[in-house]
Parts: structure tokens; sequence; C-alpha cells
């Protein structure tokens, strides 16, 4: 699909990128029981976009996912749908309205926010959007495609892999990369499927793989411990027409811009770090509950290779 907007909208569930996705029970149906709604729309929509109960009116990106679309990809597409932006029009929210266009100085979650009942021929409730929750959309296929295709090499720079890695890039609204590595890919996943819910999965499995690499990044680049509270974020327009995003982090009154939107050479991540979450091999996974250990014991047991026998 061209518009990385109509990815989520609930006219297009089951579209052509959907492979694998959760279907919701319709919410105009009453006698569909608890847990067989998507009840996230309430966790991330808020009143200025939805006309049933809502409350997340907090809800805004984590310092590294700023860090990651300030680097030329800001505004785009891709950021607009999934976070609503100062001054973006969505003609597809308020839709009989005229459409909404979002005014406050900073940004709060899109993604997965499907507008009012107007929106949605009417199904819509507490707790109970129609939109379908994507396991694996096409997306996925593509950049599992382009990190197999990487491998254990330092860079990819030509190849079908990297064809699908500026695929992604390309319907993004950015710039496609001459070559890639390891990190682009981890980047720009964390931006394709951020607010998906996918990203757990993802720091696991690279963890697994390379655990050095990613107990670095964890420490290092995600900024763990901060947190951004109500207009922590402002849009700064710059003399020449372009636009930065400024914020503040929670209670320390640290910006990363100047008041002009040029680059604070006296900020520093290390020194304002309001929390010290410090990951290592021996905290990076709790533990297994105590009655899972007791009914099977070999969960705390090192792994063995399967024999599989002679027939593969």
């Amino acid at each position: 699909m061209e518009d990385f907007h109509e990815l989520f909208r609930y006219q297009n569930n089951n579209n052509c990128e959907s492979l694998y996705a959760m279907q919701w029970i319709d919410p105009l149906l009453k006698s569909a029981g608890w847990g067989t709604y998507n009840c996230l729309l309430s966790d991330l929509s808020f009143s200025d976009v939805c006309d049933v109960n809502c409350w997340a009116n907090n809800l805004q990106p984590s310092p590294d996912m700023l860090e990651y679309f300030n680097q030329g990809a800001f505004g785009t597409k891709r950021w607009t749908a999934t976070f609503f932006t100062e001054d973006v029009y969505y003609p597809y929210i308020k839709s009989q309205h005229g459409g909404y266009t979002y005014t406050k100085k900073w940004c709060q979650v899109k993604k997965g926010v499907v507008g009012c009942k107007e929106d949605n021929d009417g199904k819509l409730a507490s707790q109970a959007s129609p939109l379908n929750t994507y396991i694996i959309r096409l997306a996925d296929v593509y950049l599992t495609h382009a990190e197999a295709c990487l491998g254990n090499k330092q860079t990819l720079s030509s190849g079908r892999g990297l064809e699908s890695f500026n695929a992604i890039r390309s319907r993004a609204g950015v710039p496609e990369f001459e070559s890639i590595d390891f990190w682009a890919i981890v980047r720009e996943r964390r931006m394709e499927f951020c607010m998906e819910y996918s990203n757990w999965f993802d720091m696991v499995s690279w963890y697994r793989w390379k655990p050095q690499e990613m107990l670095r990044f964890f420490n290092e680049e995600q900024h763990r411990g901060y947190e951004i509270k109500n207009n922590g974020i402002v849009r700064i327009n710059r003399a020449d027409g372009s636009f930065m995003l400024n914020y503040l982090f929670a209670n320390y009154n640290v910006w990363r811009l100047n008041s002009d939107g040029t680059d604070n050479p006296d900020w520093s991540v290390d020194a304002y770090r309001p929390h010290d979450i410090i990951l290592s091999e021996a905290n990076i996974f709790m533990p297994y509950p105590e009655a899972d250990v007791l009914q099977n014991p070999y969960l705390t047991k090192e792994p063995v290779p399967y024999d599989f026998g002679d027939e593969k």
C-alpha cells in the first residue's frame, strides 16, 4: 500500500500486507464476551479525537524514538501515522466534520487511534476498536529478508536484501540507503513497527544473537530511565522553514535543542540520567515463576541439543 496511514484504518483490515492478524469481534454485537474486543483504543486515544471513553492523554514518543525520527524522518508519512504532529491534518478523523488538525505543540500516539464512531461505521465502543491487530505484516518479511541477507557480514551494499530494506524506506517517505549494517536494521524496525508491540520480541532475538552489542544498545542508546511528561515535546520552527523536535525530560529542565532550533553542545544524556537502570546478563531476564519450576524442573537447567534421529 502506498500510504503508511492506510495500514492502520479499520476500512483496510485484511489488506494485501496483512499476513497474520487478530480479528476482533464487532463492538456492536452485544452478545460478544469480555476479551473479544480490541481494548487498546481506550489506552491509546484521547477525547479530542474519540467520542467513546478513553484516557490516554499522556502517551508520547520515547527519547530514543525521537532521536531516530529526528534524523531526517520527522514529519514524514510514517512519523505522522505513528504520532500526532502539530499542524498535521488527518482527513479520516472526524471525517464527517471536515477532518481533524492536531494543534498541540507536542506529540501523542497516533498508530492505533482510529478516530470517532463516524469514522468507523459506528463500530466503536469503550475499550472496543474495530481495527485488526497485526502479528505479521509484509514489512516484517521484507526487513527479516534484509537481515538474513546481511547475515554475519558487516555491511550489505547490493542485492535483493538491500532492495527489501529500501522498499520499506521508500514507502515511509525517507531516502533510501546505499549500504546497511546491523544497526540500520535495528533502528529501521524500531521506526517501522513503533507502537505495534513487537519491539520486545525483536530485542530478545537480537540479544540471544549479539548479547554484548545489545547490552550496549540498551544502556547507551535507549536512554533508559527517562520520562517525558505532558507538553514535554515542542516543535521548533527554524528560519529556513525546517523544523525539529525540542523535548524536555521530566523534572530535569534539560533541553536537547536551543530555543532557536540549533543543537545545544552542553546537553548530555548521561549527565542527566534520572535513574540508574543498567541492564546486564544478570538481570536481562526475569526468573521463571516458582510454580512453573516446581512443575517442570528442567526449566532451570541448561538447554541441550535435540536429537532428531537420522531422518531430518
